[in-house]
């Protein structure tokens, strides 16, 4: 079912005026100061009917469509008098599909959609827009052909996650029904989307800990399933207090972190701390129990997790030794440094930068155009540096997350600079390459290359800008070598 598009001369191309009441066939009645839908039964050709919106209030009427088209679809009438949709629907995962159309007050709009199925038998059907009120209209009754197969179809497809029955959602979410048996071929999705209308069912804690114990045993890449399961926290949070005890839910994932096997501990651990941060006896032992297992699978979740539960100043501690106890893995380290960091932010000092233009071949470093450390703190503050290079700090880290800072300059001079609220210092057309040392860099190593503003005497934590670029080492080797070797 597609909208009309509407018509224009191509000498002039002015639109025809839009069609009013007035312009309505002399058998389609509205129904006053409403909106009508009406399916012109009478008139069917072919299978098909035309249908019209019809607007006769006051107002002008603003309604959604997915591409152009209404959620305008078939309902059939059963022996048990109950009416079934009979024309399934698949939602896009494009944003720019859906848009509105207007409809003004006084006027219509009309389309061609199917009433008879190429197979079935006669029955009694109507036309519905599943939409929010006030476009949850139906149509007049008549008659068109209809199977069997059709209803059961629409019964487990995308649609009727949104609006059917919690058995039907079910029974989608824990595979009874896949696709081609009804449900779309990506009807897990929609139906975890769909079960976050039950939070107060009793039975959905055993359907999600089935959908779970599913997802735990898929043959598919555990990376890939990741946001299957985070849906799944989401209905837990949902339905906790109303249909399943807190307690319960704290176990059940809890036990999750604690299985060697599962494979989404990192956000079973983040999902706990952000949920029951209230409950940190229980929290800190578990985060504890995490920390104590070198390149635990969850340790992300633990390290940024700290400060929540524990103090800050107990986090800035325990962050501090783990960055630099060896026995943790490169990669724990650098997670409570950035933990760290990013808890402690510089109050002072805030900077920026933009990339130039590359020099040399394709390939190599581009030299920083301008960057810019700004106080941005309300009150003057005083470095001991003689010279503001010294504030700027560059960064390497390998592409397995092993960082090391280079010194901000070969000699720190010290000395007093001044920044009043707001005062700033550029550096311009900087070749940051030219202050690394190159038995230090791996040409066959990738490298992210980052910039930070130390403020010696005031804050430990450099400020950072949130952004870096990524090189391979030797792009950066022939850069230095360049500089030396003009």
């Amino acid at each position: 079912m597609v909208l009309p598009a509407m018509a224009s001369s191509a000498a002039e191309s002015v639109e025809p005026p839009p069609k009013t009441l007035a312009d309505l066939p002399k058998h389609i009645q509205p129904m006053s100061d409403k909106l009508t839908l009406v399916a012109d039964f009478q008139n069917k050709k072919e299978g098909i009917v035309s249908m019209y919106l019809i607007n006769a209030t006051k107002a002008e009427a603003v309604v959604p469509t997915q591409d152009g088209n209404l959620y305008c679809k078939r309902t059939a009438q059963g022996n048990d008098g109950r009416w079934q949709r009979c024309d399934s629907h698949q939602y896009s995962d494009c944003g720019n599909s859906y848009i509105s159309t207007s409809i003004p007050a006084g006027g219509f709009i009309s389309w061609p959609q199917r009433c008879d199925s190429v197979a079935g038998a006669p029955r009694k059907i109507r036309f519905r827009l599943f939409q929010e009120a006030p476009f949850d209209l139906e149509s007049n009754e008549g008659f068109g052909n209809v199977g069997d197969a059709e209803i059961q179809t629409c019964r487990y497809d995308a649609m009727a996650m949104r609006d059917g029955p919690f058995e039907d959602v079910a029974a989608v979410a824990t595979g009874k029904v896949k696709g081609g048996q009804g449900a779309s071929i990506d009807g897990l999705d929609d139906a975890l989307w769909g079960l976050t209308r039950f939070s107060q069912e009793r039975e959905l804690f055993p359907v999600i800990k089935e959908v779970i114990s599913n997802l735990a045993m898929s043959s598919d890449p555990a990376a890939a399933l990741t946001h299957r399961y985070s849906s799944c926290l989401k209905i837990l949070e949902k339905a906790m207090a109303r249909s399943i005890r807190p307690e319960a839910c704290f176990e059940y994932v809890t036990a999750q972190v604690q299985d060697a096997a599962f494979p989404w501990k990192n956000e079973a651990l983040s999902w706990l701390i952000e949920s029951f941060v209230w409950e940190r006896n229980k929290l800190k032992p578990l985060i504890g129990s995490v920390l104590k297992k070198p390149g635990h699978p969850a340790m992300r979740a633990a390290v940024y997790g700290y400060a929540k539960v524990f103090t800050k100043p107990e986090a800035g501690v325990k962050l501090a030794a783990m960055s630099a106890d060896v026995s943790y893995t490169p990669s724990d380290q650098q997670l409570a440094r950035d933990a760290r960091e990013e808890l402690f932010k510089n109050p002072f000092l805030g900077i920026d930068f933009k990339w130039g233009e590359p020099i040399g071949n394709d390939g190599e470093p581009a030299p920083l155009a301008v960057a810019t450390i700004m106080n941005i703190s309300p009150q003057t503050i005083t470095l001991p540096v003689a010279d503001a290079g010294s504030l700027l700090v560059i960064s390497l880290r390998k592409e397995q997350g092993v960082e090391t800072l280079t010194p901000a300059l070969p000699e720190v001079k010290a000395g007093k600079l001044e920044l009043p609220p707001g005062g700033v210092v550029e550096f311009r057309n900087f070749k940051w390459w030219t202050r690394l040392d190159p038995a230090t860099i791996q040409s066959e190593e990738y490298y992210l290359v980052s910039f930070q503003a130390s403020s010696p005497g005031l804050w430990e934590v450099g400020a950072k800008p949130g952004r870096s670029s990524g090189l391979k080492g030797e792009k950066i080797l022939n850069a230095i070598k360049r500089e030396q070797n003009p």
